[in-house]
């Protein structure tokens, strides 16, 4: 009995002891799992129009956008005092550059803009504002981007348009070349403007073989029934999605949307991004929609 009192002592005394594995009268609470928030961060391009139409209402469809990063492209100095005043505490960070007539460049940042470089126009009629910011606390290299336009002469039409339309196309190849041999190959980048180039032809064509993801496309079915520019021109009123963000594969497309608005010929285009874990592959999400041609 001495014996069996002892081991039973044994026994309790044991079962008191936290032991890794053992159940104590004050057990270890289950490990939590912690989830990392995805950064998300936001940019935008509007081609305002030169022209000044409706500068109220290009503040407006700006501040629906909310975006970190607004790229603009058809500034001038009208436009930059507007939006210099009504931007004054929302975007810190601003850069406008004048250009004559439709050449001019605008920046609203929510973060520093440095490094800002204007490369000189080659082919077409405008220039490119190359630039880096911080975007979900990582630098990003960027490029607001305005493609060669075509514009038809006075009583061009049928044919003589289809050949002037492939003219510039050719132009907005060189264009766009001649941007991506400037651009730092090893950042994350983002290419962003009026491309004036429907999707499935030379510019969009190009990026998509040298890894950039047309970001409203990856997130968006039927990308390409969606239109951010119309002109009426002989009685034809005329639609295609120009506007675009393209960016490399160290970045992915969470949303994307158009902002339609009266303020303009274009419209503003806003995505929402976050960082790619897997940069070695291009974020891309499904399948691209077939080419159209809109036309009302």
């Amino acid at each position: 009995m001495k014996r069996l009192g002892i081991i039973l002592l044994a026994a309790i005394f044991w079962a008191s002891v936290r032991l890794p594995g053992t159940t104590t009268t004050n057990p270890v609470s289950e490990p939590t799992t912690t989830t990392i928030p995805t950064v998300k961060f936001s940019v935008a391009t509007y081609n305002i129009n030169y022209g000044n139409v409706n500068l109220k209402e290009v503040v407006k469809t700006i501040r629906k956008s909310d975006a970190d990063l607004v790229c603009l492209q058809e500034t001038n100095r009208k436009s930059e005092k507007r939006l210099r005043r009504a931007f004054r505490r929302k975007y810190r960070y601003k850069y406008f550059r004048s250009g004559q007539a439709a050449g001019g460049f605008g920046i609203l940042s929510k973060s520093s803009i440095k490094k800002i470089r204007y490369l000189p126009r080659k082919h077409g009629y405008f220039g490119t504002l190359l630039f880096r910011t911080k975007l979900g606390s990582k630098e990003v290299q960027v490029a607001d981007i305005h493609l060669h336009p075509t514009v038809p002469r006075q009583g061009e039409k049928g044919f003589d348009l289809l050949k002037l339309f492939w003219r510039t196309e050719s132009i907005r190849a060189r264009e766009i070349k001649h941007i991506h041999d400037n651009l730092d190959k090893t950042l994350p980048t983002i290419l962003i403007g009026d491309f004036n180039s429907p999707p499935y032809m030379n510019v969009p064509i190009f990026l998509a073989k040298r890894g950039f993801v047309d970001s409203f496309a990856s997130v968006t079915p039927g990308a390409n029934t969606h239109t951010t520019w119309r002109w009426r021109y002989r009685n034809v009123e005329w639609k295609f999605r120009l506007d675009y963000i393209f960016h490399n594969a160290y970045i992915k497309t969470l949303a994307s949307k158009i902002i339609k608005s009266d303020a303009s010929d274009h419209y503003l285009v806003t995505s929402t991004l976050t960082w790619n874990p897997n940069p070695t592959t291009n974020p891309t999400s499904g399948p691209a929609s077939k080419p159209s041609v809109i036309r009302h």
